[in-house]
């Protein structure tokens, strides 16, 4: 099963999906911020086009654990998207994966403008690949 996760920013919102047989997941283009409304209605596309059963939002949650500013903002979201998409939105912790992205743009050369524009979308891919390997590892 496919599944689409979701990196939401003010500016960007990064996006990164699974292969079919869910060991894989590779970043998407970033969306623009221009509004929940449109972003809701991006997502709605993406999700007609890929068909994931499963969509994670990351949670922006403080190192300690603590709530993130934006969470109450991530988890309204997470309930519009619920009902837009008709698809389960599993909340998934993204704490450091912004760090790791920027760590593995970095190393691949990425400078910049360049690394900017794929960073949401690279924390999205680690938010599911971490995801991934744990669902793989249950099984």
């Amino acid at each position: 099963m496919r599944v689409l996760a979701v990196d939401y920013g003010p500016r960007r919102t990064g996006l990164a999906v699974s292969d079919e047989t869910g060991l894989i997941a590779r970043p998407l283009p970033a969306l623009a911020g221009d509004g929940r409304e449109r972003l809701v209605a991006a997502l709605v596309a993406v999700v007609r086009e890929l068909a994931p059963g499963t969509v994670l939002l990351g949670l922006p949650r403080r190192l300690g654990g603590g709530e993130g500013s934006l969470e109450p903002e991530i988890k309204a979201l997470a309930v519009e998207l619920e009902a837009a998409l008709g698809l389960p939105v599993v909340l998934r912790d993204e704490r450091l994966t912004t760090v790791e992205a920027r760590e593995r743009l970095r190393e691949a050369g990425l400078k910049g403008k360049k690394m900017r524009d794929r960073l949401d979308s690279a924390a999205a891919a680690v938010i599911l690949q971490e995801y991934l390997d744990e669902v793989r590892g249950r099984t």
